[in-house]
Order: C-alpha cells, then sequence, then structure tokens
C-alpha cells in the first residue's frame, strides 16, 4: 500500500530543542563539527531529474531535515528554514570532496552533495548530529533509493513506504521512564551510576599521544571528511559467524573483540601510552522502538562506554563472551539511557549543560558503532547482482560519526547479506593519515586471518 504524506508539519514548529539536540549543539565547534558523514557509491548513470524528485520527497516525510536553531529569549527551537535552503549540490566529477563545518543556526541540518559521471554516482550526506543520528540516516538513505527506483519504474513514489506520523516527533524526547519494562528495572539503574562514577575517575588509555591545541588551525584537513572503507567477504564472515558460535557470544561482540586486540597491538607498536592503560570503547546505541516505527528522522540514540583492562587482552573468548554478557545486561535493564537521563538533568540548567557539552575532555579511546543491517528492510531492491535502485547498482555504504577530542578515529561495521563493511573516520590532526591506513587495515587483516 502506498504511502500517504503527512500534512501536518506545519503545525510542528517552532519546537522546542531536547535535551540531547541542545546537547550535541553546544558540543559542535569550528574544531570538532558534530557532523555524521554518509558515502554511497553507485554504478551506472543517474537519471538526474528523478534524483531531485526522490530528495524532494524524503525531505517532505522529515521536517527537521529541513530546519534551522533559533534563539529566543534563553530557550533553543527548531524552526522551518524560510527562505527554503539549497540543500542540495551537483559535481560531474568524483573528487574527494571537501566539506565546511554544518552551521546549523544558518542551514538546515542535513545538506547533500551528488558527484555524476556516466558511470559511477557517489551521494554524499553530511548531516548534523543535533538534527539526526545514524539510525535516522540510514532512514533517509533507504526512503531515497525507493522513491529513486520507483520513479524510475513509473510507480507512485512512495510505493513500499510506509506512513510517517509527524505529530510523533512531539515525543522524540521521550524515554519511557514510567513504562512497566523500565520500572521493573528501576532497581538496576543505581549499576549505571556506579558504572559511570568509575568512568569519571578510571584512567584509560588514549589512541594517539597527539593533543590537539586550540591554537591549531580551525580546518580539520584538506579534505574533510577522511574516511576508509572497505569490505569483509564471505568466506571470511563465515569463520566469524563460526567463531562467534564457538565463542557463545555475538558475531557484533567477535567484531569488537578483535578490535580491542588490534587497537592494543597497535599503541604498542607505535608506543602510545603505557602498558597498564585500560582501553576504553565508546559506543553509540539506538534507543527506538516499535512505536517509533513511524518517526520521521531524528535523534533517539544514547552512548554507553565499555572499558578493558590489560589482563582481559590474554583469553580473547573470554573477553568476547563478557562484551556479550556486559551488552546484554545494558538492553535488558535499558541502562543505555541513563546518559541521556544525565543530560535531561544538566538541560534544567542551561549554562551546565552548555559546559559540558563544550568541554573537550577526552571520553575514550575510540568510538565503535554496529549499524546492523541497514537494507534489509528494503527486499524489493535486492537482485542476484546485489542492491539496485532503478539503474544504479550498490557498490558501497559507509556512514560515519563525528570525531571528538581524544577521539581520532570512528569505526561502524554493517551487514549486507553476507559480506560486512567496515567504515572509519579519521581526525588527521590526532592520528596521521599513514598511521590511521595502518590501524585500519590491520583490523582488516586480523578479520581475514580467522579461518573457523
Amino acid at each position: 500500500m502506498a504511502a500517504k504524506p503527512d500534512n501536518s508539519t506545519t503545525q510542528l514548529f517552532p519546537t522546542q530543542l531536547t535535551s540531547i539536540e541542545k546537547f550535541h549543539f553546544f558540543g559542535d565547534s569550528y574544531e570538532f563539527p558534530n557532523n555524521l558523514f554518509c558515502r554511497i557509491r553507485f554504478s551506472g548513470k543517474v537519471d538526474r531529474e528523478k534524483a531531485i524528485e526522490a530528495v524532494k520527497f524524503f525531505e517532505k516525510r522529515h521536517p527537521l531535515i529541513n530546519a534551522v536553531i533559533v534563539k529566543k529569549g534563553s530557550q533553543f527551537f527548531w524552526e522551518d528554514h524560510d527562505p527554503p535552503s539549497k540543500t542540495l549540490r551537483w559535481s560531474d566529477d568524483l573528487e574527494p570532496p571537501s566539506f565546511q563545518r554544518l552551521d546549523v543556526t544558518e542551514k538546515p541540518g542535513v545538506q547533500l552533495l551528488f558527484q555524476a559521471t556516466d558511470e559511477k554516482l557517489e551521494v554524499w550526506v553530511q548531516a548534523h548530529h543535533a538534527t539526526l543520528d545514524g539510525g535516522a540516516g540510514i532512514q533517509i538513505a533507504n526512503e531515497w533509493m525507493v522513491a529513486y527506483d520507483n520513479l524510475v519504474a513509473g510507480r507512485p513514489v512512495d510505493q513500499g513506504l510506509s506512513r510517517l506520523d509527524a505529530s510523533q516527533l512531539s515525543v522524540r524526547n521521550k524515554l519511557g521512564l514510567t513504562s512497566s519494562s523500565y520500572l521493573k528495572q528501576l532497581s538496576k539503574q543505581p549499576i549505571a551510576l556506579f558504572g559511570a562514577t568509575k568512568f569519571l575517575f578510571r584512567r584509560f588509555g588514549l589512541l594517539t599521544n597527539a593533543i590537539f591545541e586550540r591554537s591549531d588551525p580551525v580546518v580539520l584537513h584538506d579534505t574533510f571528511p577522511v574516511i576508509h572503507g572497505d569490505w569483509i567477504e564471505p568466506e571470511t564472515v563465515t569463520s566469524l559467524r563460526n567463531q562467534s558460535i564457538k565463542h557463545k557470544a555475538s558475531l557484533n561482540s567477535v567484531l569488537l573483540t578483535h578490535l580491542y586486540l588490534t587497537v592494543r597491538e597497535w599503541r604498542t607498536e607505535h608506543q602510545h601510552g603505557r602498558p597498564e592503560d585500560w582501553i576504553r570503547v565508546v559506543m553509540p546505541m539506538s534507543i527506538r522502538g516499535m512505536a517509533d516505527r513511524r518517526m520521521s528522522a531524528t535523534n533517539r540514540s544514547s552512548i554507553v562506554q565499555l572499558d578493558r583492562r590489560p589482563q582481559d587482552f590474554d583469553r580473547p573468548d573470554k573477553m568476547a563472551q563478557g562484551l556479550d554478557y556486559e551488552i546484554g545486561l545494558i538492553r535488558q535493564w535499558q541502562l543505555n539511557k541513563a546518559f541521556l537521563i544525565l543530560v535531561r538533568s544538566m538541560s534544567v540548567f542551561t549554562p551546565w549543560l552548555r559546559s559540558s557539552a563544550e568541554n573537550k575532555k577526552y571520553r575514550g579511546t575510540i568510538v565503535f558503532t554496529n549499524l546492523g543491517t541497514p537494507f534489509s528492510k528494503n527486499r524489493t531492491l535486492q537482485t542476484e547482482e546485489g542492491m539496485r535502485a532503478g539503474n544504479l547498482k550498490l557498490d558501497y555504504f559507509d556512514w560515519v560519526g563525528p570525531v571528538r577530542p581524544g577521539l581520532g578515529v570512528n569505526f561502524s561495521v554493517q551487514l549486507h547479506d553476507d559480506r560486512i563493511r567496515i567504515s572509519m573516520h579519521v581526525d588527521t590532526r590526532q592520528v596521521g593519515f599513514d598511521d590511521a591506513r595502518e590501524l585500519f587495515e590491520a583490523y582488516l587483516e586480523r578479520l581475514n586471518t580467522i579461518r573457523i
């Protein structure tokens, strides 16, 4: 059944920023733009007119991606941008682009670049973290491909897409703290506070010894962002799945274990930090539930932190089991909401929240995000040759989060049928381009040597 566009978006604005949106807004700076990036490469010649029409379609479905932030008194609001900003640019070559910091007070928080030749199309999405998270980015990427496929085939543009309810954005800050499922776990929440206390005082190791100075140039790199991406092929994926069975842990925990091991060896080889340092992984985690399935693009994610001590690395199988158990408890006990509750508490006094968000304090060693199976719902686009949208064949898809102070690399993984895509966003001020590439290839090599 075709989706009907929702016409109630005019009633949404102005809408006050949620506490997590304010946190990400305050955390944005010229030194560290709080921007996410998506890079999608297709083979084939794009139909430019239909590509633009597909963009206009999903922009109508997602009000916040067309909005800017305005301050009224002491409060911050989303306002529909008037006049509409040009969010889509075109280029006739595939040269690596260079983006500037996205100022969401001047232009909407999602900007697009289409780089097209007669044989290839590369789509770039730059998104402000106050506007959306990785899950929302995947949502709009999916919708663009479905809409474009429909237009090329002569079908209604919305065929195969579910209807969205713009009014759900009014409850996008809802954490379900009074729900029966959360109240059942209420006694477990002090564990999250105890864990947060340990994270505050435990010494962990940075990836490198490099420290960013505020006197450095505000431009991140000649090419921003710097993204590395590559595939793990089916044979290796099968071995990784077998290893997860052998270790009695999830595939995600196995991938994370190998990243811990890679980072430790890389730091040792490059003489960064101390042997007794803990390694801390910052892991974004979605809080979306069934009730959010009709919600348009927004930020519905939290973060958790996972620390591992040096002796944990002696038994990779036990590490994988331990990570699996810990992540399982975080989800079961809903401890991933602790960060959002803390942010909400600080937002009562805006200067406190701003001070925390603007603080350049180092918060971890690396970032790791599992994006799951981003195109699993697009079964209509699946062919024997892979995923196709009209006359375009998907070659690869990279979605990466921001780089932050001390967090010079941001890893993400995603599953595409029988392959895994590994992506990495790097800040070359903190981790040199060649060193980052070496780390990335070391991780791939470790995974590719597994044969079970």
